[in-house]
């Protein structure tokens, strides 16, 4: 387990392009079986991996854009934001008071002591030099590789999928493994059957989302109904991390705490709908995990 976890981790930048690779490949190969008959094989991959660059790039547009606006509407709230910190901070109990006041003083004796450098390296400080160039281009450069490499590999897994099978077939046979086409096949259309169904009632959670955070008035209620999709697919914790956000916003723009509660309850009863009455519905009973388990497997792959 732990040489396991090492090479993992030291093969990451590979691995992880792979595995998503592999997993929109698991999610797309029944779509790119029906359109292999209409338009050909490699036509039908091309085609499916250009409509997942479009969505990704729609995705990240309309949150770049939403996340600004929200930014910018908060800012003008500054004076109500500032009320409630003042409230609070008058609420404070008296031992939390004293702590806050020690960490003040702890930070302001390390800000005295440190070496006052700051002129010298503000004087030789101008335009940045190679290596300083480099670093910075460096992170931007392997996302990008990244996401060209996760691009190339979708594609070929969706258009050798049936080769790639037959290769594994054949593995298994010499290792004296009997793996049969039609179970592959099978685990394939079950797994993606799976997160189909799956992503249909994320998208469905992120609707009423929508609509909720439109009735109680909050800005951007479909910045929020993205978030809430997206970050469905995250096992327990991705439903209360999407409602940080707009239970932060609801605090910064309405007067009183009303707004912010109604706001995160309205999340966790549409969360424990979701995963309480319609996923078993839908779906059965999932994948027979464990929750325990499932926390485990999050907090390890994260």
């Amino acid at each position: 387990m732990i040489i396991a976890t090492a090479v993992l981790y030291a093969a990451k930048d590979l691995l992880l392009p792979l595995a998503i690779a592999m997993v929109l490949a698991v999610i797309f190969s029944p779509i790119a079986t029906r359109l292999e008959k209409a338009v050909g094989r490699a036509l039908s991959s091309a085609a499916i991996v250009l409509m997942t660059i479009m969505a990704l790039a729609v995705i990240v547009y309309f949150l770049t854009v939403e996340l600004t606006s929200v930014a910018v509407r908060v800012a003008d709230y500054s004076d109500n934001i500032a009320t409630k910190i003042t409230s609070l901070e008058k609420n404070t109990p008296d031992w939390l008071q004293r702590v806050k006041e020690g960490i003040a003083n702890v930070q302001h004796q390390l800000r005295w002591e440190a070496p006052r450098s700051s002129s010298v390296s503000q004087t030789t400080a101008g335009l940045p030099n190679g290596g300083e160039l480099v670093k910075r281009v460096l992170p931007i450069a392997s996302d990008a590789a990244e996401g060209g490499l996760i691009i190339v590999l979708l594609f070929f897994l969706l258009y050798a999928r049936k080769d790639l099978r037959d290769r594994m077939v054949r593995l298994a046979a010499r290792a004296g493994i009997t793996i049969a086409k039609r179970a592959i096949d099978s685990a394939g259309e079950a797994v993606g059957r799976y997160l189909l169904f799956f992503s249909m009632i994320n998208f469905g959670y992120g609707l009423a989302v929508t609509a909720i955070m439109w009735m109680l008035g909050l800005p951007n209620p479909e910045l929020w109904g993205m978030l809430a999709f997206l970050l469905r697919f995250i096992p327990y914790v991705g439903a209360l991390g999407s409602a940080l956000f707009p239970t932060m916003v609801a605090v910064a723009v309405f007067p009183g705490w009303s707004k912010a509660i109604e706001v995160i309850v309205s999340f966790m009863v549409l969360d424990q709908i979701a995963a309480h009455l319609i996923e078993p519905f839908v779906i059965g009973r999932g994948i027979g995990v464990a929750p325990a388990a499932l926390l485990i497997s999050t907090t390890y792959w994260a």
